[in-house]
């Protein structure tokens, strides 16, 4: 007890320390500041709350005026957003693999996730700048919808729901960044509700191992997307950590060398081109002077040089100078 109270009164200190004995953030500010943000972070999150409330409001108005709903689902948005396990579903509604990751019913499932995202991504940011958020987002999203819709059609466990099974949410993006910073600063000390510090890897590795002993609980398939997500983010982060820069920076270095090297090649082939085209050319016109040359030599032969006309001579006069 003593070390707890020794820890909550340092942690008292500092919040003092930072906003004064009576004072407290200002809660207005920060939400206007947030909005008002353009970086990758603020506008995940504001696009997931977002789609959250027309959600919400669907709900109601299914409640209002007594719709049918869709199985599994809360209302249609829902269920033409979410991502299908089962592939004919899958290939009528293609587009599940993007927007699932963006989709929430259940406020909870909401609010946590957006926590993780806004404290795992001011953590990513730290390591890697906005674009490489935005990417390990979608990647990581696209890696659990791998992993859910691979799991859900390869375990026999799954067979009796895989047509009708869906996922949505944010987890599987949330994972992939919260991993990847982990995985690149994973001796970074984390500081827990003002309490104590642990190391993120260990943050990271409680994480993974609830999820893989949540498969055989409830939402088998969406701790099978999280794994998918986790995966994507661990190989983002120990690439970059070995590279020290993003992995994709070798391959836009490739891509660009490659660029420029086609362009080379394609300069050159223009090039060749207008050689050969300008060699013919003249060729072609030393061809018609040597023909005029020849009617003129004829001309002389038949009717002598005074039948000449004065542009004939003239040109009778350059061919010798030269």
């Amino acid at each position: 007890m003593a070390g707890f109270s020794e820890r909550w009164e340092e942690a008292q200190r500092r919040y003092q320390q930072q906003y004064g004995q009576y004072g407290r953030p200002d809660f207005s500010e920060t939400m206007k500041r947030f909005i008002n943000s353009k970086d990758s972070l603020s506008r995940l999150i504001i696009i997931n709350i977002a789609l959250w409330l027309l959600i919400v409001l669907i709900n109601v108005l299914y409640f209002l005026f007594q719709w049918t709903k869709p199985a599994g689902c809360s209302n249609h948005l829902v269920y033409y957003l979410s991502l299908p396990s089962g592939i004919e579903s899958l290939i009528r509604r293609p587009w599940g693999i993007f927007t699932y990751m963006f989709v929430h019913q259940n406020f909870l499932h909401l609010f946590f996730n957006m926590i993780v995202l806004y404290y795992s991504g001011k953590i990513f940011l730290k390591f890697f700048n906005d674009k490489q958020l935005l990417s390990t987002y979608i990647i990581g999203g696209l890696f659990g919808a791998l992993f859910y819709v691979a799991g859900m059609n390869i375990f026999p466990v799954f067979s009796s729901t895989v047509s009708t099974s869906i996922a949505i949410g944010a987890s599987a993006s949330v994972m992939a960044i919260l991993i990847a910073a982990a995985t690149y600063a994973p001796d970074l000390d984390v500081n827990m509700f003002f309490l104590t510090n642990i190391k993120f890897k260990w943050i990271a590795v409680i994480i993974i191992v609830l999820d893989i002993m949540g498969i055989a609980g409830g939402n088998s398939g969406g701790h099978i997307a999280h794994l998918g997500g986790a995966l994507w983010g661990f190989t983002y982060g120990l690439l970059s950590r070995k590279q020290g820069s993003d992995i994709f920076a070798g391959i836009k270095k490739k891509y660009q060398k490659h660029q420029r090297e086609q362009k080379a090649k394609a300069e050159a082939e223009i090039k060749k081109k207008q050689e050969k085209k300008a060699m013919d050319d003249a060729a072609k016109r030393k061809q018609k002077e040597q023909e005029k040359i020849d009617e003129i030599l004829k001309k002389v032969s038949m009717s002598g040089y005074s039948s000449l006309t004065q542009e004939e001579k003239n040109i009778l006069f350059s061919k010798s100078k030269r």
